[in-house]
């Protein structure tokens, strides 16, 4: 951007009138100053030891030596998938700089490996995983439905990974992405069918949805995962035991469905009553039309509240202490809680609010870059 379009703009947006032009210097003075006492604490006050010496257990909870590989394959799933899914986003094509880019990171990789610095190793293998994912979803996945199938499967690979058997080993940051993976998976289909419920001419039907929507909207998620902790255990046999993480999940998708089955009501009202006129003059059934016409249309028109909503299922994850998990900020509080990092909370704080504001940042940049293709491909 050439200076003279700088002036313009500065002129424009911040500065036209007098009133307007104190008020954006007061701003611009207020967020330097704050940004420059930030940026002095981090680099010359703060003591980030105590995430070097925490991180593994705050990304992974409480796995043992032996079982840390099971984190390791699931985040490098999950960094291919991601990788492929912001390609696909943003219709990338797989280029030559993006295998010169590989083959440097895969030579960075061996060079840490060999040298003893695993960790770092593994973790810029993450951002190698991110590339691969990046190239496969630029060259060879061709349509959306693949993508979601891809994810589905990563989604029952990664639980079969980090949850073997009975057993609950994950924790951490890979605990609230499992479990935000699987509710928003898991709950899309059953809102869309409780949506299309309750817009449906069959009284019971209807009847039914809107009393599962309204009752579960009216309730807080905490009472939900109370009834999971609590309630459950009562009243199945004596000899059947539930695991802790599927009963989370499971809160979690009943409760978010009532609210991705409002956001697709809402598009389903704002498809035109011409789009079904047209569909019956050409033949089409009524599954096919609400297949290939209505519900592609009111996706899109929701889609930046179906991203929110699964902020919210992401935000929401350290309600899981409830049943006794140890998800991302409970990890947090377990290290302030050492005498050793007790008095070092802005460290661990300020590292969990970057973590989250980074994977906000990506998920609404995605749905913004998606919601834009749609409207340009259309």
């Amino acid at each position: 951007m050439s200076t003279s379009r700088i002036i313009r703009f500065c002129r424009k947006n911040l500065f036209p009138g007098w009133a307007d032009g104190l008020v954006s210097i007061a701003t611009i003075v207020i967020v330097v100053a704050l940004l420059y006492s930030f940026a002095y604490w981090a680099v010359f006050q703060a003591d980030w030891g105590v995430i070097r010496d925490s991180l593994r257990f705050m990304m992974a909870g409480s796995l043992s030596a032996d079982a840390i590989w099971r984190a390791w394959a699931a985040s490098t799933l999950f960094f291919l998938l991601v990788g492929a899914s912001l390609a696909k986003v943003t219709r990338a094509r797989a280029s030559k700089a993006l295998l010169v880019a590989g083959a440097v990171f895969v030579l960075l990789v061996l060079m840490l490996w060999l040298a003893g610095h695993t960790t770092t190793a593994l973790s810029i293998g993450l951002v190698l995983a991110a590339l691969c994912g990046w190239w496969i979803g630029a060259r060879w996945i061709s349509g959306s439905a693949w993508l979601t199938v891809a994810w589905i499967v990563g989604t029952v690979v990664m639980w079969n990974i980090l949850v073997p058997g009975e057993g609950r080993v994950v924790g951490g940051l890979l605990l609230g992405i499992l479990i935000t993976l699987v509710a928003a998976i898991a709950s899309f289909p059953f809102g869309v069918l409780l949506a299309l419920g309750r817009t449906s001419r069959l009284p019971g039907v209807r009847i039914a949805s809107a009393c599962y929507i309204e009752l579960i909207r009216s309730l807080p998620l905490i009472s939900i995962l109370y009834w999971a902790w609590m309630v459950v255990p009562l009243i199945l046999p004596s000899d059947v035991r539930i695991n802790d993480l599927v009963r989370g999940a499971v809160g979690f998708t009943l409760f978010y469905a009532a609210y991705v089955a409002e956001y697709i009501r809402g598009g389903l009202q704002g498809v035109s009553e011409g789009q079904w006129n047209a569909a019956r003059s050409l033949g089409l059934r009524k599954i096919h039309t609400l297949s290939y016409i209505v519900l592609p249309q009111a996706i899109r028109s929701v889609l930046p509240g179906l991203v929110g909503n699964v902020l919210d299922i992401f935000n929401n994850v350290p309600l899981l202490f409830i049943i006794g998990l140890t998800e991302f900020v409970r990890a947090g509080q377990v290290v302030l809680s050492n005498p050793q990092y007790s008095d070092q909370l802005y460290e661990v704080y300020v590292f969990m609010f970057a973590v989250y504001l980074l994977i906000a940042m990506v998920l609404s940049w995605s749905s913004r870059v998606a919601e834009h293709s749609m409207s340009v491909r259309n």
